[in-house]
């Protein structure tokens, strides 16, 4: 499924209402911590990356089968060219949640669709079948169908993490950074010693302008987890959109130190040295960057001699 990843999972048919541990698959399309690139007027800064190609969890034997009901084994020899009259005749949500998981899987975005929204219809209480849904609008593109069904998998369910962290990736994605915000208050309420979860309450909060507040909960999150490059990364991302940079290279070089192969925490330390009169420092990240990025690298560089161009008008004589 090249370029897709998808947060899917299959039910217990035990518990319909619950996600399996054992059957469940995390990962995710929109990580904001995965996927994040903020555009500044000068420069462009990263607070993020994505995980390499050999990192993204895309793989069918992550989407592990686990048993489903005696009506959908009597439906189970369904051909999997599925036409919209032949779904609409399956009841059994299990069934239609599985097949769907398989289809999304194999990049069948558009099957899976049809069979998700069939499993809603059948079962419309269900919040892990919603936030199945949900994650597979994501990554069809219809954000705005995927945040309904993340709410509705949030009413049903308020305090469970995945529908939780769900519904804040796709306010964040539709860039309602306020609410982003809030809801990922709330899931670090509910996951109190995940380190992402806080994180990601920054970055929400860097966008929405409570950059002051975003300081505070970086700050504490890197008390607590003193080795985690991407909070001092945006540690320093906030403090360069205060126009600080001298505190920001400082910040970056931090994350730099912890994760010394990351291309963006260089490229970001020598865009802030740039900025606050640090030559030799921006030219060293440039120099340490320029072969594997070479287009990030001649941002530094022209950062660095930003004041030594001379732009000529062609139209004068």
């Amino acid at each position: 499924m090249a370029g897709k990843e998808f947060d899917v999972c299959r039910f217990s048919p035990q518990k319909i209402d619950r996600w399996t541990k054992k059957g469940g698959a995390v990962y995710r399309s929109d990580s904001i911590f995965f996927a994040l690139i903020f555009v500044l007027s000068f420069p462009i800064l990263i607070l993020a990356q994505k995980p390499p190609p050999d990192q993204s969890a895309t793989s069918n034997n992550l989407l592990k089968k686990v048993p489903i009901t005696n009506a959908a084994k009597s439906s189970a020899g369904i051909s999997k060219n599925l036409k919209v009259n032949d779904i609409v005749k399956i009841r059994d949500p299990l069934l239609l949640n599985n097949m769907g998981v398989d289809y999304a899987a194999e990049g069948r975005l558009v099957d899976a669709v049809r069979l998700l929204r069939q499993a809603v219809v059948v079962a419309p209480d269900v919040a892990g079948i919603h936030v199945n849904f949900s994650v597979i609008l994501e990554g069809s593109g219809q954000l705005n169908e995927s945040l309904k069904h993340a709410e509705l998998a949030v009413q049903l369910d308020p305090t469970g993490q995945r529908t939780v962290r769900q519904l804040c990736g796709i306010q964040f994605q539709l860039k309602m950074f306020d609410d982003a915000a809030q809801c990922y208050e709330t899931l670090t309420k509910i996951l109190p010693d995940e380190p992402e979860a806080a994180a990601e309450l920054g970055a929400a909060l860097i966008l929405s302008g409570h950059i002051d507040r975003a300081l505070k909960v970086l700050r504490n999150l890197v008390a607590r987890f003193p080795i985690y490059s991407k909070a001092q990364n945006s540690i320093g991302f906030a403090l360069f959109t205060k126009k600080k940079y001298r505190e920001a290279a400082a910040e970056f070089k931090k994350a730099v130190e912890i994760d010394p192969a990351s291309i963006l925490y260089r490229f970001n330390l020598g865009m802030s040295q740039a900025l606050s009169g640090n030559k030799a420092g921006a030219l060293s990240q440039y120099r340490a960057i320029k072969e594997k990025e070479p287009a990030r690298a001649r941002l530094i560089y022209q950062a660095v001699y930003r004041d030594k161009v001379v732009f000529v008008d062609k139209t004068k004589k």
